[in-house]
């Protein structure tokens, strides 16, 4: 990543971290990535298709639900096997230390971490959605889990960013455009290049 530190005319002095873009005209611009402190958790923002049922002292973590434990959850689920569906589920675990993170996998530290909850998909809910099944549906339901608990965690630990893009003529650079809510405060992964039309990134030797 290339880091600047510049004055900028609009808005103000500012002290600016992010990449120079260029486009097809090879006019120069300055995408700044920074960080989004106003995101609303992506359990209730956006469509998901796992169910993340967590049970905390402290911390409202996953979706609304009315389970009074995991023996009632486990029940529930048996009960939706008898009837037909499958099930696809793992155990969440939480780390408190400095922050939260939360992972299907055990963090594997005795003080700061433990099972809140689980996660778990239904089959045929999957199929309302649209999915067709070729090779094990499992896996299918594995890789839905995986994506939504990172893009969770990710939004417990704060790794949620913005952009705004500068276009600059001269000396003088103007807001052009902005957008937030990605997810991972790199640009070439996590979306914000695709708002950007045929924007395309300087390498650092060409700056």
């Amino acid at each position: 990543m290339t880091t600047i530190k510049r004055t900028i005319m609009v808005p103000s002095t500012e002290t600016l971290n992010g990449y120079y873009l260029k486009d097809k005209g090879g006019k120069r611009h300055f995408l700044s990535v920074e960080h989004d402190d106003v995101v609303d958790s992506p359990r209730t923002s956006m469509d998901n298709l796992s169910h993340m049922v967590c049970w905390h002292r402290r911390y409202d973590l996953g979706d609304k639900h009315s389970f009074a434990d995991t023996d009632e959850l486990t029940d529930w689920l048996k009960e939706q096997e008898d009837q037909g569906d499958k099930v696809f589920c793992r155990p969440l675990f939480l780390l408190d230390h400095s922050g939260l993170s939360i992972s299907t996998h055990d963090f594997n530290d005795r003080w700061d971490s433990g099972c809140v909850g689980a996660v778990y998909v239904l089959k045929f809910e999957l199929e309302k959605a649209g999915f067709t099944f070729k090779d094990n549906w499992e896996n299918v339901a594995k890789g839905i889990i995986e994506d939504e608990v990172e893009m969770y965690d990710q939004y417990l630990r704060g790794d949620v960013w913005g952009f705004r893009l500068f276009e600059i003529d001269g000396d003088d650079w103007e807001e052009v455009d902005s957008c937030w809510g990605f997810y991972g405060n790199d640009p070439r992964l996590n979306g914000m290049l695709d708002n950007l039309g045929d924007l395309e990134v300087i390498p650092d030797e060409e700056v």
